[in-house]
């Protein structure tokens, strides 16, 4: 296969150029393990580990390789596989772990986020707009993915494709189902050789049987009902990238239980989720409206007019929550916690104190 066959192309050839790399060592990663990752380019696949240069200087989680990096591999002669470079990126797809302690790569240089609702009880609008607000973040082209169409009517897929069109109206919808005969006929068509595409979702929500279905074989384990919940179990542990017949590229990756918010919330970056609100928030009296209800908040007035979606509101206000704990340090953590004990320690002081 050619390198453009992997998705390579002038973004990185421009890179690779001025880093006076060989094109011969120019390679892929397709999956990462604990200390070893898996390359493939055009003198086939390599299991490589990285230099002490690149292990001693990462400070994060995000400067080793990810799946979807470009790398510069040497020690071939010696059959001894090193990635030496990572080239830079064109984006970089990021969670916060549980907790929020840092940021977890999903993967690199991706073109489209598939993101994969099923529609049983993982179906959730408000996760939904955390999984945009994620991927337009970085620059990626989100689709959604409605995968299980089998488990509802016609009439219901409709009502529930309206009422997702009415809350985002320029995203791209594709129905689904990996057990029926052309139930992913959509996404086969949707998906374009040279380009990179992403599966994220929830645990069980079947990226699984969708990703078997487009290789064409069970590449990847499914897992089965559980009983007691009726949904698919998490099988997926470990990310990984394919190229499908068609000449597609895509990412698997492990479901998620939770989806923190990385960076700033900013109009650019959240597209059209926030689009609106953040217009009419450029009426309000008073430039540092923190649209908590001051006199002159235009959002509160279009609040109360039925303007703006309650709902929305309340979600883009627990998302700019959720990010700005999620950008503090561990020390201003730290700090804050050890501020709110204090500010506990004398409220309980001037309680005993009154009692008294």
């Amino acid at each position: 296969m050619r390198l453009e066959d992997f998705g390579y192309n002038a973004f990185f050839e421009e890179s690779r150029a001025f880093l006076k790399l060989p094109v011969s060592s120019m390679t892929r990663v397709t999956s990462c393990h604990k200390d070893t990752y898996t390359v493939a380019g055009e003198q086939g696949e390599y299991a490589s580990k990285i230099t002490g240069k690149i292990f001693y200087t990462s400070m994060e989680k995000e400067n080793f390789p990810v799946v979807g990096d470009w790398v510069s591999l040497s020690g071939l002669e010696e059959n001894h596989p090193t990635i030496k470079v990572i080239l830079p990126r064109k984006n970089i797809l990021l969670r916060r772990s549980a907790g929020g302690a840092d940021s977890q790569p999903i993967g690199a240089n991706i073109d489209a986020a598939f993101i994969i609702q099923g529609l049983d009880r993982d179906y959730n609008l408000n996760r939904l707009e955390r999984y945009l607000t994620a991927v337009t973040n970085c620059k990626i082209r989100p689709v959604l993915v409605l995968n299980k169409t089998d488990l509802i009517s016609g009439e219901e897929l409709r009502e529930k494709i309206s009422l997702i069109k009415k809350r985002f109206p320029r995203l791209h919808i594709i129905p689904s189902s990996g057990i029926t005969d052309g139930g992913t006929s959509g996404l086969k068509k949707f998906i374009r050789k040279k380009t990179t595409y992403c599966f994220i979702g929830s645990s069980g929500v079947g990226k699984s049987s969708l990703i078997n279905s487009l290789i064409g074989k069970e590449t990847l384990e499914i897992g089965a009902l559980s009983d007691y919940t009726k949904k698919g179990t998490h099988t997926t542990c470990l990310r990984s990238l394919h190229v499908l017949d068609n000449g597609g590229i895509v990412i698997d990756n492990p479901g998620m239980r939770e989806f923190g918010m990385s960076g700033d919330l900013t109009e650019d970056d959240t597209g059209e989720i926030f689009k609106k609100l953040e217009e009419i928030a450029l009426k309000c009296k008073y430039s540092n409206c923190s649209h908590g209800g001051e006199v002159g908040c235009a959002v509160k007035d279009a609040l109360d007019s039925g303007e703006l979606d309650n709902k929305k509101y309340l979600s883009y206000i627990k998302l700019q929550k959720e990010m700005q704990h999620n950008t503090m340090s561990k020390l201003e953590k730290r700090n804050k916690d050890k501020k709110f004990g204090k500010f506990c320690k004398t409220v309980m002081a001037r309680r005993k104190k009154a009692q008294s």
